[in-house]
């Protein structure tokens, strides 16, 4: 069996072995095998879109690692996108393909497939943690704030939209409808929670700071109304 394969790898004869694979039945790990051989073939030759479909075809078995650095060395960062999103479907991506897949849309500056990836519903699997990290970095705060939100990280979410966003309106509203036992983690009589501090004092600076500008400007238009023009002699 074997000797039968070598001899077509020796001739280039990738879609023969693995036709003749397929034939034997031989197992699976043994049929991406000789996939992974015909993509590595392809990919010499400069053909890498089509080295990418074996990849991909064989990518429950292959070392990922070693094709992301293949195409990274080639800088082809859409065949890298689709590597990195197909192992987020297996569910075969580990946080360093998280941050890798949501760099190479922010390098392609391809928000469309950012948002598609972050508000997926079941089916891809990832570290929330490093993707609001990643999507922060990259200035896509209201990414970061939708997987906050979504998944409970009451903290980070408080933070993204005081810090990043500057909603402090809407941060308010989301304190309110917290429940109390995660606003006051030590109950009523305790130490306010450190995410009511980054919230009220922005909040409160900013208030005071309109509604001295509104006295400033509403004390201009009284002088203003009080002064009357002389009548003339």
């Amino acid at each position: 069996m074997s000797t039968k394969l070598d001899i077509l790898y020796s001739r280039n004869l990738h879609l023969l072995a693995i036709q003749f694979a397929e034939k034997a039945h031989l197992p699976s790990t043994q049929l991406n095998s000789i996939v992974q051989k015909y993509g590595d073939y392809l990919f010499s030759r400069g053909d890498y879109d089509a080295a990418l479909q074996q990849y991909l075809r064989a990518i429950d078995t292959l070392n990922p690692s070693e094709i992301i650095r293949k195409y990274l060395d080639v800088q082809r960062i859409s065949n890298l996108v689709s590597i990195l999103e197909e192992l987020h479907a297996q569910k075969l991506a580990n946080t360093d393909h998280t941050t890798l897949l949501l760099n190479c849309y922010a390098r392609l500056k391809n928000v469309e497939q950012l948002e598609r990836f972050v508000r997926a519903e079941g089916g891809v699997e990832f570290d929330v943690d490093t993707a609001i990290q990643v999507c922060r970095q990259g200035r896509y705060y209201e990414q970061a704030a939708f997987l906050a939100q979504k998944y409970g990280e009451h903290d980070t979410f408080i933070s993204i939209l005081v810090e990043n966003l500057k909603q402090y309106s809407r941060a308010l509203n989301y304190i309110k409808q917290l429940p109390p036992s995660e606003v006051f983690p030590h109950g009523k009589g305790g130490e306010v929670d450190g995410r009511l501090a980054r919230i009220y004092m922005p909040t409160a600076k900013l208030s005071y700071q309109n509604g001295l500008k509104k006295r400033q400007i509403y004390s201009s238009l009284t002088t203003q109304g009080n002064t009357s023009p002389q009548n003339p002699k």
